[in-house]
């Protein structure tokens, strides 16, 4: 059977987008594609791999992968769309346990969730798609897959938005933003993709900084930070010094174990935080003290 070529011409659902064309017909090894919802990002994905099936890799039995974060996932956004959009003429046998895909060409693809690393283990992969890039176990790109990819790898995708509060959102970031030979990367908003009257409507129920994120592909600041609205820029000072004549304002959080005490002063309308205190396998009575030790403030 000859090979058919999978072009980006049939991916009928999406506008005409240069860098979408660029990653689709990468040469690079690896791919980083930090977009937002709706971008597109995932069908030109699953159309890589599909276009992987048909080629000539030098191995009788090569095999390509569609990772997402857990086994669930896998099955709802990837298994079912690949047996719809791989050609059933290329397909030889399909194992719905196993979620593997084999075709007359000799390639197969698995469908797998990142939540069982070891189906990733053990074996040289040809190529694959990892989605949802923000969302894995630290530890599943360079423990688990990178050794993986050593040897027959010709492409391997990481794809999702620049998410700032999901458990791989740090690596994802680093690796992204990390300038290295062999790698292409690349970032759209939704709005190269999807109808303004629909983007009106969402940027109207989320906060700048989720609007941003998710629609907007922006790298927000706060990734990673306890607070939504945090920035280094307004929230950080360098001067933030105890002053004697203005009454110390205490956070308190009441764990034994440790106990972790912020100390401020009220300046105009802002509350600057000059100090802290944290002490293991205390009481109140004993951290109360602390402050007076250090400030040498009155006791009332």
């Amino acid at each position: 059977m000859a090979p058919k070529k999978v072009e980006l011409s049939e991916i009928k659902k999406l506008r005409p987008h240069p860098l979408q064309s660029r990653a689709f017909y990468s040469e690079e090894k690896f791919v980083g594609l930090a977009c937002g919802r709706g971008s597109g990002k995932s069908l030109i994905a699953k159309y890589r791999i599909i276009r992987a099936l048909s080629e000539t890799t030098g191995h009788k039995r090569p095999i390509y992968f569609y990772l997402l974060p857990t086994e669930s996932q896998a099955k709802r956004i990837a298994w079912q769309d690949m047996l719809a959009m791989i050609p059933k003429d290329w397909i030889k046998k399909i194992n719905s346990t196993d979620k593997t895909i084999e075709t007359h060409f000799g390639s197969v693809l698995y469908v797998l969730g990142g939540d069982k690393p070891q189906r990733l283990e053990g074996v040289q992969w040809d190529g694959g798609i990892v989605d949802e890039a923000c969302d894995y176990r630290p530890g599943v790109w360079d423990l688990t897959l990178l050794p993986a990819l050593t040897h027959r790898c010709r492409f391997c995708w990481r794809i999702g938005v620049p998410k700032r509060f999901g458990s791989s959102s740090d690596e994802y970031h680093t690796w992204f933003t990390k300038d290295a030979a062999n790698k292409f990367c690349a970032t759209w908003p939704s709005s190269d993709i999807v109808d303004k009257e629909i983007l009106e409507g969402l940027k109207q129920e989320l906060s700048a900084s989720d609007y941003d994120e998710q629609f907007n592909a922006t790298w927000v600041s706060a990734r990673g930070g306890v607070f939504l609205e945090f920035s280094g820029d307004h929230n950080v000072y360098e001067k933030c010094s105890y002053s004697s004549s203005r009454p110390i304002i205490v956070g308190c959080d009441f764990n034994v174990d440790p106990m972790s005490w912020t100390l401020a002063h009220k300046v105009g309308d802002k509350i600057i935080v000059f100090d802290e205190i944290r002490i293991s396998n205390t009481t109140t009575q004993r951290t109360l003290d602390e402050p007076h030790r250090r400030y040498n403030t009155p006791r009332h």
